[in-house]
């Protein structure tokens, strides 16, 4: 009788073990798997007593895995890889007729959409399957071949395949300025209504990170008004209601309209801001569509030509 499963360790201990060497810290583990911190810590203790060997050495309020848990988490994460691919074909998924493309809701209406046309035009025999989501890639459940999400952002056991550079503008309508006899200034910036795209965790870059980037920490952030959608809070700025922080490749048709124009000059670079991932070991039962390679050439070719200039 084989009795190896008598020597793997509890699933909990495994998986909390594989989040937080794979994320850097127990709150970012915490976050992704939804439990507090204390519980994951608790699971890491436990997942050591059990293989009576420490996984973590403890550095200036840092945890810092040992060599010998990196290669361990390294094992996990392909295991459990192939776990989800096996249960995948255990359900009998369908490759299906489509390349499925999961993207944030803002990228796919003002980014990816448009430039489909030039997808289908090269490649007319692909089809392409966009869905959206305000979510991170770590809550997926659905099948998908590729994924757009912006980098910092959970993303589970998903491998990102590479970034693409952004730039974070602040913006407002043209009737938020009409009737001003000066320009907006970052020195008086507690004039201005500013609009705050606030989410639990703060994944999103917020005012005090903009002006810290653009060498200007220290200013006093206005409370303004808060939002827990990026597109309602552009969509505010649209309507007049102040001014939000935009990602260049999301409102660059509204800029190029005149429908949101630039309120401060700085403009922060962000580099890999957004980023390409496809599913560890294949979405569909350990498979990937065939035409997923076409796809993400097509891909890379459209980020890398996207016309953003600071």
């Amino acid at each position: 009788m084989n009795k190896s499963h008598n020597r793997i360790p509890g699933l909990k201990g495994l998986i909390a073990l594989e989040a937080v060497v794979r994320l850097g810290s127990v709150t970012a583990a915490a976050s992704e798997l939804g439990l507090t911190q204390a519980a994951v810590s608790k699971q890491v203790h436990a997942l050591e007593r059990e293989l009576d060997a420490p996984l973590f050495t403890r550095r200036n309020r840092m945890v810092v895995p040992t060599e010998a848990a990196s290669a361990f988490a390294k094992t996990l994460a392909r295991s459990l890889g192939d776990i989800a691919a096996a249960a995948d074909r255990l359900r009998r998924v369908d490759l299906g007729p489509e390349v499925v493309i999961r993207t944030q809701l803002f990228e796919g209406l003002f980014w990816l959409t448009p430039r489909l046309t030039g997808l289908y035009r090269r490649h007319p025999d692909i089809a392409v399957r966009v869905t959206s989501t305000l979510e991170p890639l770590s809550e997926a459940r659905e099948h998908y071949d590729l994924a757009l999400q912006s980098a910092g952002r959970p993303a589970g056991t998903a491998e990102e395949i590479f970034g693409a550079v952004d730039w974070v503008q602040p913006v407002c309508a043209p009737a938020y300025l009409a009737g001003r006899g000066e320009v907006p200034s970052l020195d008086a910036l507690d004039r201005e209504r500013l609009l705050h795209h606030r989410v639990d965790p703060q994944e999103w870059i917020d005012w005090d990170a903009w002006l810290a980037g653009v060498g200007r920490a220290g200013l006093t952030v206005p409370a303004g008004r808060d939002f827990d959608s990026y597109p309602i809070a552009i969509q505010a700025a649209i309507e007049g209601q102040g001014i939000a922080l935009g990602w260049r490749r999301t409102i660059a048709r509204h800029l190029a309209t005149g429908t949101l124009v630039p309120a401060f000059d700085p403009a922060l670079h962000m580099t890999d801001r957004l980023s390409v991932f496809r599913p560890f070991g294949g979405s569909r039962g350990g498979r990937q569509h065939p035409d997923t390679g076409r796809v993400l050439e097509w891909l890379k070719e459209a980020l890398r030509a996207d016309p953003i200039e600071a």
